[in-house]
């Protein structure tokens, strides 16, 4: 019987064998390289995916075989938020997410080829994109207020596009009524050199074909129509469209990011496409415009400007109505109407820049504070012909 290390039983002696310590080493090695190789070959295959695209890609040209066929956009633009009002200069600057959906028929590829790969990033400055701009910009410097991402190019030639826009865009602003009258403002988004013949702008909504599976939840929004025609009758240039196909508004899912506004609140958001013929061009140029309502919340001006003067000139009228001292003098009757009055033109001084500036009317508040002064005045002056 052959010595081992065991122990011993009444039939035979069982024995160990020494761990398998080279096949144990040799399948740790092999699985450590399998996990290093399969990134390696990923990066192996995307290399020769964009090789294979962009060998003979021109982003200059126009993404379809035959020049007669109409390149379908589809824009999708979230409003984020309502960064400032100038009410002088008639400017509001919002930040929006906008996204682009187009078909591009260079950018395809079979998946089985290329290591299963059904889509890549790539730099938006690489590929065709469509120019879009918002026309009633005020401001044309791009590049500060515009933040360009990559973009997802699936295999069956489907882009898109994601955006994060800063823009100032002028609208018509009423400084009459400051406190509780809303305004109708509206972002106009078109192609600036292709017209309706090369790119077709449509709302996400309408072309559920280009989305990428994303989750769009509806908004239920209200707002009369006609205070929406009223604002585009008065925005068409003189001497601009010829003629203007509108459709009806649509709801929309733009307010799915929103962030509120402490002083101006959004009361309603509207999209609507438009097709527009200009003098200039024979072919019709489409835009997407996106009308949006907005009112001021009262709360700043109620308790910074309105209760302060209307008790000022409260005690101002009180003090005017109240009987003379037993000597017969107005001394305390003219220090309270000089009190007031200086407390009311220490208020006007601090809240001056908050009152909007405008030419054409006086706004209400001017107007309210007009009279409080008029009435401390005659406070003033009227107890010396008692």
């Amino acid at each position: 019987m052959k010595s081992c290390r065991g122990f011993s039983t009444p039939k035979k002696t069982l024995c160990f064998a020494p761990p398998p310590v080279l096949l144990l080493s040799f399948t740790l090695l092999l699985f450590i390289f399998c996990q290093k190789a399969v990134p390696v070959l990923c990066s192996l295959h995307q290399r020769e995916l964009l090789d294979h695209l962009f060998e003979h890609y021109k982003k200059e040209l126009r993404p379809v075989e035959d020049e007669r066929t109409v390149t379908n956009v589809a824009v999708q633009l979230y409003f984020k938020q309502i960064q400032k009002v100038k009410e002088n200069d008639q400017i509001i600057t919002v930040y929006c997410w906008l996204e682009e959906y187009w078909q591009d028929e260079f950018l395809r590829w079979e998946p089985s080829k290329f290591g299963d790969i059904r889509q890549l990033h790539v730099p938006a400055e690489m590929i065709w994109r469509p120019d879009l701009l918002v026309y009633n910009n005020a401001n044309m410097n791009v590049r500060e207020s515009e933040m360009m991402t990559n973009a997802l190019v699936q295999h069956d030639g489907r882009v898109s596009l994601f955006r994060a826009i800063i823009t100032d865009i002028t609208c018509h602003l009423n400084l009459v009524w400051v406190n509780h009258r809303h305004m109708i403002c509206h972002l106009m988004l078109a192609s600036w050199s292709y017209d309706g013949s090369q790119v077709m702008l449509r709302p996400a909504e309408e072309d559920p074909g280009l989305w990428m599976g994303l989750n769009r939840s509806s908004i239920n929004t209200s707002v009369v129509e006609r205070k929406f025609n009223k604002v585009q009758r008065a925005s068409s240039p003189a001497g601009g469209p010829k003629s203007t196909r509108r459709p009806s508004f649509m709801q929309s899912t733009s307010l799915t990011h929103y962030i509120p506004n402490m002083e101006w609140t959004l009361i309603d958001f509207r999209t609507r496409s438009n097709l527009k013929w200009y003098d200039c061009c024979p072919n019709p140029y489409p835009d997407i415009c996106y009308y949006f309502s907005i009112k001021r919340n009262p709360s700043y001006y109620l308790f910074t400007l309105i209760m302060p003067s209307a008790l000022i000139t409260t005690i101002t009228v009180v003090g005017f109505f109240t009987p003379h001292s037993t000597t017969g003098e107005n001394t305390e009757k003219v220090s309270l109407g000089v009190t007031s009055l200086l407390s009311l033109a220490l208020i006007l001084m601090m809240v001056s820049d908050k009152l909007p500036a405008t030419s054409n009317s006086v706004p209400v508040l001017g107007q309210y504070y007009i009279g409080m002064s008029k009435n401390c005045l005659q406070s003033l002056i009227f107890p010396f012909y008692d």
